[in-house]
């Protein structure tokens, strides 16, 4: 029942936001929410792909719903781990501002959650692990790290919006991987932890326990 009232209510949803994209095709949120909506029941590649062109068209400089897009492509819902990646590089090729480049550590992120834990291949968490011990997996978080870090002190300020999520999702990403001066850099600055990408280590009610952990272990002040 409830998989059915869902089904019928994307139909729905998609009506609403056809109208809304002929009447508005240059908001770029509206698009976002056409592409979160197809996934619930995708249409396959040539609609997605009309999705992501009037968004593209929009000309807006919009970091979630260019999550929006890669969420889509992540290996656990339609696309792959190679697909995904293939649109964070080019997501972060020439970047509006830095919060763009927390899309590729998203990427990681999505693709650590599902190596380690949905993939069906025999050996797949155990190649992951293997994977981010390398220095060469190592050497691209820093310097994807580094790059945010030049950016944001050197190009456009980041809204609110922006801020939060490029800080959640660096500060999960090096607490998943590890590192724990440049987790330091990010929890100093998260005012409190998004449900995602923090959902996937531990139920959401407890994050705010975590996030208190977690700036204990770096040696930064209580909030």
């Amino acid at each position: 029942m409830q998989v059915r009232d869902m089904i019928e209510m994307a139909a729905k949803a998609s009506e609403v936001l056809e109208k809304a994209a002929a009447s508005t095709p240059g908001d770029s949120a509206v698009h976002a929410f056409r592409i979160r909506n197809r996934m619930l029941t995708s249409a396959g590649e040539e609609g997605i792909e009309t999705f992501e062109r009037d968004l593209r068209q929009t000309g807006e400089a919009n970091v979630l719903a260019e999550m929006a897009r890669l969420n889509y492509w992540a290996p656990k819902w339609y696309g792959s781990v190679e697909e995904m990646h293939a649109r964070a590089d080019d997501m972060t090729a020439d970047p509006p501002n830095a919060a763009f480049l927390a899309l590729k550590a998203r990427a990681f992120i999505e693709e650590w959650l599902y190596e380690s834990g949905m993939n069906d291949e025999d050996g797949a968490a155990a190649a992951m692990k293997a994977r981010a011990a390398t220095p060469e997996f190592k050497s691209a978080l820093a310097a994807l790290d580094d790059r945010f870090h030049s950016l944001a002190g050197s190009g456009p300020a980041l809204s609110p919006a922006e801020g939060h999520f490029a800080r959640n999702q660096f500060a999960f990403l090096f607490t998943t991987f590890i590192n724990k001066d440049r987790v330091a850099r990010h929890l100093a600055e998260l005012q409190h932890p998004a449900a995602t990408p923090w959902g996937y280590a531990a139920d959401t009610g407890r994050n705010p326990h975590l996030i208190a952990q977690l700036r204990k272990e770096c040696g930064l002040p209580r909030r």
